[in-house]
């Protein structure tokens, strides 16, 4: 599997989109999805004959079958396809991995599938002695959800992220380990400016210590 910083990613590129219910799916995430509708299954197939990237983004009402762009949330997650598995009903198993934020900027005429052009979201920022303080906060408050019985974190898992130096990775790795509402998860992924999502998600965690 390629290192995050070696996938070849650009800044704005069309790409087959799947509607997600139910679930938001951060960068660094990795997830299992299972896919019935006739539109997302022809939108994997076209992924696996290009270069396995597609774009996730999660339907305002989990119910509809058919959504349109005015149901989908425009922002999402620029992902890799891992592992597809057809299974005998007809629909899929397929293994995502996050790989960045994007911003749909519009949908393609295609009409057996949807596809949009996407523009990625940076998530970089610059380590100062403030990003740093934060960033330990936010692992403090996040070894105390974890210390809950009913939020049991794997010991080897909490290791791995407690030594995560990238800050906007780490906000992303924490994201996708607590849990909240849909609406919540989606406003996480929304926030770009990472010091003011460092900032939401210390709030979110004081709230549920």
């Amino acid at each position: 599997m390629l290192e995050k910083d070696e996938k070849k990613i650009n800044k704005y590129e069309f790409l087959p989109l799947v509607p997600l219910r139910d679930i938001v799916v951060y960068p660094y995430m990795i997830v299992p999805l299972f896919v019935g509708r006739e539109k997302s299954i022809v939108a994997l197939e076209q992924v696996m004959l290009k270069n396995k990237i597609v774009f996730l983004a999660t339907q305002k009402k989990a119910k509809l079958d058919n959504p349109k762009q005015e149901d989908i949330f425009e922002i999402g997650t620029v992902a890799e396809i891992l592992q597809l598995l057809k299974l005998p009903d007809g629909a899929i198993k397929v293994l995502v991995e996050g790989i960045s934020r994007g911003k749909i900027l519009e949908y393609t005429p295609e009409e057996k599938y949807y596809e949009v052009k996407v523009e990625t979201i940076n998530n970089e920022i610059e380590k100062t002695p403030e990003i740093e303080a934060m960033v330990r906060n936010l692992l403090n408050l996040f070894e105390e959800y974890v210390s809950y019985d009913n939020r049991v974190v794997a010991q080897e898992t909490l290791n791995s992220i407690i030594n995560i130096d990238e800050p906007g990775r780490l906000l992303d790795i924490i994201s996708a380990h607590i849990v909240l509402r849909i609406s919540e998860k989606q406003a996480i992924l929304e926030e770009t400016d990472i010091k003011a999502r460092m900032t939401k998600l210390s709030q979110i965690l004081i709230s549920e210590n």
